[in-house]
C-alpha cells in the first residue's frame, strides 16, 4: 500500500479548480489503493474471545462432534477420542491466554490507556448498555439505540435567529488572514496526529495519514490552497461519526451522554493548520481570564488563580460570594450568524477567512455510530463541534466578549465554568454582583445561549459568624446556596478546608486501587502495575494538589496509606508474605523507586513555579503577586521570595505561599532564574535526604 501510494500520478487533482471535486478524486485514488492492497473485513459477532487462533476453534468443534457421538453411541473409543480432545483444548487455551495475558501486559506498559481496552476484552461488552432509556420510552435493539441517540443529539440544535447588532470593533489595525499553506505547515500539523487507528467517516486512520504525508502532501496541500482561495470547505469532510459518551449518572439513560465528533482526518489536518495560523494572531484580544483550550493555561491555572484570591480574603477577615454559572447545550446551541459576526467585528477576521469559517460550520451533517450500528444522518444547524480541534477556539471566540463586559472579578474555562466573584463587605457589594449577574443574562438572551438556572449556585466564602446574606437572582428564580461545591474536579467549601475534597478523593481512589488489584492480578511485572497505579490513582491523588493540599499529619497520612497499601501488595507479590505492621514506608518507596505524596506535592510546586517565572504558564495574576526577597544590607539569610506573616494559618496553604516557602528552601544552593527544572527537582530531592 505504502508503495503504490508512493508511486501514484496526482497530476489530474492539480489540475482541478473546486476543492470538492479535488476531494472526491483524492477519495477514489486513495479507495482504489486501499481496494487492491487492504483486506476487507465484515463485522460480525464473535462466539470465542478474540485471543483464540483458528486452529483452537477448530479443535473446539472437533470436541463438539466427539463429545455428540460418544453421548449417541455410548461406544469406549469415543469417549476417550472426546477425553483426549477435551484435554488438548484445555492446554491450548491455557497457553494461549498466558500468552495473551503477557502481551496485554507489554502493551500496557508502554501505554496505560489500553487498560481499558484490555477490560473491555474481559467483560465481552462496549461501555454502551444494551438497554437504553429516553424520557418514557426503552431501546433494545442496537438499531433502535443509535436512532434514538441521534434524536436527541439533534433536538438540542438550534434555528433561532439572532440580533447580529454587535457592539464593539477589533482592538488591532490588522486584518487576521492566511495567505497561503506551504508543505511545513502540513508536515509539523501531521505530526499532531495520533499514531492510533482512529478514523472518521472515511474509514482512513490516522497512522496511515501521518505515516504517508510525504506521498500526499501535494495533493493535499493543492486542496488547502484551493479552500482557501474559494472560502468553501469541501463537503465530504463536513460529516462527521458521532460517539457518545457518558458524563455522568446512570449510563441507561440517553440524556446521560454527550456527543464527540470523529472527523476525517484531512479535516483535522486542515483545523490544525488553522488553529495554528489564527491562534498567535487573535490570542491577546481573547480575555485573560479565559484558561480553558488556551495554550499555557490550564485547570491548575484557574484553580489556583482563583483560590489564591480567597485565601487572602479570609486571612483578612473578609468574605467572597462567589457566582457559578452552566451554560444549557453550550457548544450545541452556537449561533452561526453571530459567531461570523463576531469573529469579523471583534476579532478581525478577514472576509476570506470569514466566508471559510462559514462554510465549515454550514450544512454540517452526522450520524451516532456504536459498533457496527449506524444511525441516521441528521443536520447540525448550530454549535460548533465537539472533537474537532477549531471547534473549541470558536466557542472561545463567541464568548470573549462576555468575561468583557463583566465587571466583578471572573475566572472562565470554557463551557464548563464560568464563575464570578467579589469580596462583600456589605450589601452595595452584593448588588454588584447582582448586577453582573443580570448582564451575564440579558447577553444569554442576545447571544442565543440560556444558563441552567437550576445548576447555577453561590457559595459564600467565609470563616465569620455574621454572613452577608443575599438572595441572588437569575430572571426572578434564586440561585441554589451551597456548603461545598465542585469546581474543575476539586470540592471547595465554605471554610477553605478541603476536608471534603480529601475524603471523597480517598473513597474514589480506594474503588480504583481495587479495581486494578482485581483485574490486573495476573500481570507478573510490577513495573506495569506501578504504570497502572501511578496513571489512574496517583493522577487522581496529585490533580489540582497545588490548590487543596493537606496541611494536619492525619489527613497527609491517610492520602499517604494508599500508596503505602499498594506497595505492601506488590512486596507481597513478589516475595509470597505480606510486610509486617509498622515496616519502614521509606524501604517500600526505596524498592520500587517511587517517591512519597507529600515530597511529589512539593516537587509539583516547584515545577509549577519554574514555569510561571520563565513563561511557560500564562497566569500574570499570580506572576504579580510574587515578592522577592531584596535585603536592605549583606547578610546571612539566603531566600529567594519575600513571605508576609499571615494573620491567620490559612493563607500559608495558598498557592502562591507553598510554592515560595518550598523554593526557599533550596534558595542556599539554587538559583530558579538559571539552573535547569531537573537540576532543581535534584536538589532538592538531595536536600532532603540529607535532612532526613
Amino acid at each position: 500500500m505504502y508503495s503504490m501510494m508512493c508511486g501514484v500520478d496526482w497530476s489530474k487533482i492539480m489540475e482541478i479548480d473546486d476543492p470538492n471535486e479535488a476531494c472526491n478524486m483524492l477519495y477514489e485514488i486513495l479507495e482504489d489503493i486501499f481496494r487492491s492492497t487492504v483486506p476487507f473485513k465484515k463485522g460480525r459477532t464473535r462466539r470465542f474471545p478474540h485471543w483464540y487462533t483458528s486452529e483452537l476453534i477448530k479443535l473446539i468443534r472437533m470436541k463438539e462432534v466427539a463429545y455428540r457421538n460418544y453421548k449417541k453411541f455410548k461406544k469406549p473409543s469415543y469417549g476417550r477420542h472426546y477425553s483426549s480432545l477435551r484435554a488438548m483444548v484445555k492446554s491450548e487455551i491455557g497457553s494461549l491466554y498466558k500468552a495473551y495475558i503477557a502481551t496485554s501486559e507489554h502493551f500496557i506498559n508502554e501505554d496505560p490507556s489500553r487498560f481499558w481496552s484490555f477490560i473491555q476484552d474481559k467483560r465481552g461488552c462496549t461501555r454502551i448498555p444494551g438497554i437504553m432509556q429516553h424520557e418514557q420510552s426503552v431501546y433494545n435493539n442496537p438499531n433502535d439505540i443509535v436512532n434514538a441517540f441521534a434524536d436527541y443529539f439533534s433536538s438540542v440544535y438550534s434555528d433561532a435567529s439572532a440580533n447580529c447588532d454587535i457592539v464593539g470593533e477589533n482592538s488591532g489595525n490588522t486584518l487576521v488572514f492566511i495567505e497561503c499553506i506551504t508543505e511545513d505547515m502540513i508536515k509539523v500539523a501531521a505530526r499532531k496526529l495520533n499514531n492510533k487507528l482512529t478514523a472518521g467517516p472515511d474509514l482512513i486512520p490516522s497512522f496511515i495519514v501521518k505515516d504517508c504525508i510525504d506521498s500526499l502532501i501535494m495533493p493535499l496541500k493543492h486542496i488547502y490552497d484551493l479552500i482557501l482561495k474559494t472560502s468553501i470547505f469541501p463537503t465530504r469532510w463536513k460529516v462527521a461519526k458521532v460517539i457518545p459518551v457518558l458524563k455522568k449518572g446512570d449510563s441507561s439513560h440517553i440524556g446521560n451522554y454527550r456527543p464527540i465528533s470523529i472527523l476525517s482526518n484531512f479535516s483535522k489536518l486542515f483545523e490544525i493548520i488553522l488553529f495554528n495560523s489564527i491562534y498567535p494572531k487573535i490570542r491577546n484580544s481573547i480575555a485573560i481570564e479565559q484558561h480553558g483550550f488556551m495554550t499555557r493555561r490550564s485547570c491548575t491555572t484557574n484553580l489556583a488563580q482563583f483560590s489564591q484570591f480567597i485565601y487572602e480574603e479570609l486571612d483578612g477577615a473578609g468574605q467572597v460570594d462567589v457566582v457559578y454559572t452552566d451554560f444549557q447545550k453550550a457548544f450545541d446551541k452556537i449561533n452561526h450568524k453571530l459567531l461570523i459576526v463576531k469573529t469579523r467585528k471583534l476579532f478581525g477576521f478577514s472576509n476570506n477567512l470569514s466566508l471559510l469559517v462559514e462554510s465549515y460550520l454550514s450544512n454540517r451533517s452526522q450520524f451516532v455510530q456504536i459498533e457496527n450500528s449506524k444511525s441516521r444522518k441528521f443536520r447540525v444547524t448550530s454549535g460548533v463541534p465537539q472533537g474537532s480541534n477549531l471547534g473549541p477556539l470558536l466557542f472561545v471566540l463567541f464568548v470573549n466578549d462576555l468575561l468583557e463586559m463583566v465587571d466583578c472579578m471572573k475566572v472562565a474555562y470554557a463551557d464548563d465554568d464560568i464563575k464570578i466573584y467579589k469580596s462583600v463587605s456589605s450589601m452595595n457589594d452584593c448588588l454588584r454582583l447582582q448586577s453582573d449577574l443580570n448582564d451575564i443574562s440579558r447577553w444569554c438572551n442576545n447571544n442565543c445561549l440560556h444558563l441552567n438556572v437550576m445548576k447555577c449556585n453561590v457559595v459564600n466564602f467565609t470563616r465569620k459568624r455574621n454572613v452577608i446574606s443575599f438572595d441572588y437572582n437569575i430572571e426572578g428564580v434564586n440561585l441554589t446556596r451551597l456548603q461545598e461545591v465542585k469546581d474543575l474536579g476539586v470540592v471547595f467549601d465554605q471554610k477553605l478546608s478541603f476536608i471534603p475534597h480529601i475524603n471523597q478523593l480517598i473513597l474514589s481512589c480506594s474503588k480504583v486501587y481495587g479495581f486494578i488489584v482485581r483485574n490486573a492480578r495476573l500481570f507478573s511485572s510490577s513495573s506495569t502495575l506501578v504504570h497502572l497505579f501511578n496513571a489512574l490513582v496517583r493522577s487522581k491523588l496529585e490533580y489540582g494538589c497545588l490548590v487543596w493540599r493537606p496541611i494536619y499529619n492525619c489527613h497527609i497520612n491517610r492520602l499517604e496509606a494508599l500508596q503505602r497499601k499498594f506497595l505492601k501488595w506488590l512486596a507481597f507479590r513478589e516475595d509470597g508474605l505480606y510486610p509486617p505492621r509498622g515496616c519502614d514506608h521509606a524501604c517500600l518507596l526505596s524498592r520500587f523507586d517511587t517517591r512519597s505524596l507529600h515530597t511529589r506535592r512539593s516537587l509539583n510546586a516547584l515545577k509549577f513555579l519554574f514555569n510561571l517565572l520563565n513563561d511557560n504558564l500564562d497566569c500574570p495574576e499570580l506572576l504579580g503577586k510574587l515578592n522577592f526577597f531584596v535585603p536592605p544590607r549583606c547578610t546571612r539569610i539566603s531566600q529567594t521570595f519575600y513571605l508576609k506573616t499571615h494573620r491567620t494559618n490559612l493563607l500559608s496553604q495558598s498557592p502562591l505561599s507553598f510554592v515560595c516557602s518550598t523554593a526557599n528552601q533550596i534558595s542556599s544552593c539554587c538559583d530558579l532564574h538559571w539552573d535547569s527544572l531537573v537540576s532543581i527537582v535534584n536538589k532538592y530531592l538531595n536536600l532532603n535526604s540529607e535532612v532526613s
